[in-house]
């Protein structure tokens, strides 16, 4: 009789410690989603089918959605079939139990992109088996969009919107080397404005800044797609030319020259252009293949400027 009693108060005694465990477990749990609600980051639980199984209050408002409604929830719910494929294929990285983080580029209907910073790591049960997904994503459009300007600025000339001095450098390393490798031709032509000095002199600078605006527009607009055209320095543009002999780079000088020749320039009215063309020889450097060119483009402006010269003849104006 006293023993059973006891028993019955002993199992009312951790009866009560547990409810009281409960409960303390349902506040920290509440607690916890709470915080999990209110943090600005998208939180989520995917399991092995690649379905969500829970998602914090950001992430059913961007999916627009309620809990009630995220059983079963697919990203192709949501994202377009591009995007849902690509996640797909990095969630299946994670299931193999390979954490991952990277940036999703998502663009809507309407023209925007967003950026998302995904961080993601697999979900393990208590016998160390992959279960499912932890990902937790930010924001990082405004981020993302500052460091594309930043690249863009960092390899662009601000004033005429080509390569910069920087970038054709690249070019022309990569260029040289593909020109060993597989012994493709390659030509360069630097142009250069004739009496430029005067345009500023007698109109202004901001006068010479349109024109150089004018003279790349001009250039780029006979450009083929695998040339590379940029700002040289000052006045100066180089046109790199792959796969060109000197012959042909030698010709389409003489065509850039002609149209800049018969373009009126506003407010300035006709300029001319000289240019020379060099091409790539065996052991050459950029150093060495730019000075050919400049010689030649040297040799333009003495013999009477709004020419084409090569590295050993001259093109007479049309």
């Amino acid at each position: 009789m006293n023993w059973s009693l006891f028993t019955i108060l002993v199992l009312l005694v951790v009866l009560g410690i547990q409810q009281i465990r409960y409960r303390q477990a349902i506040k920290q749990s509440q607690r916890f989603g709470y915080i999990l609600d209110h943090v600005e980051a998208f939180i989520y639980v995917k399991n092995r089918h690649r379905r969500y199984t829970y998602a914090n209050k950001p992430t059913l408002t961007l999916f627009d959605i309620t809990k009630c409604q995220l059983a079963g929830f697919k990203d192709q719910d949501f994202f377009s079939p591009e995007t849902a494929k690509r996640i797909e294929t990095l969630d299946l990285k994670i299931l193999n139990r390979s954490p991952l983080t990277h940036e999703e580029v998502v663009s809507k209907e309407n023209g925007n992109t967003t950026v998302y910073l995904d961080t993601k790591r697999p979900l393990l049960n208590r016998k160390g088996d992959v279960e499912g997904i932890l990902g937790i994503s930010t924001t990082v459009t405004e981020t993302w969009n500052l460091r594309k300007t930043l690249e863009h600025q960092a390899h662009i000339d601000p004033l005429t919107q080509l390569c910069n001095r920087q970038q054709l450098d690249k070019v022309f390393a990569v260029e040289m080397q593909r020109c060993q490798r597989y012994q493709h031709p390659l030509s360069i032509i630097i142009a250069d404005i004739d009496h430029f000095k005067e345009v500023n002199d007698n109109h202004g600078h901001q006068a010479g800044d349109a024109v150089l605006k004018q003279f790349a527009r001009l250039l780029e607009s006979h450009c083929r797609v695998n040339d590379c055209l940029g700002r040289w320095g000052g006045e100066e543009f180089l046109l790199i030319c792959p796969q060109t002999h000197l012959q042909h780079a030698s010709q389409l000088a003489e065509r850039i020259r002609h149209q800049v020749e018969l373009f009126s320039f506003h407010g300035i009215g006709r300029r001319t252009l000289s240019l020379g063309v060099s091409e790539f020889k065996a052991n050459d450097t950029p150093s060495s293949l730019t000075a050919r060119a400049d010689e030649a483009l040297y040799r333009a402006k003495q013999q009477g400027r709004n020419q084409v010269c090569t590295e050993t003849s001259a093109l007479t104006p049309v």
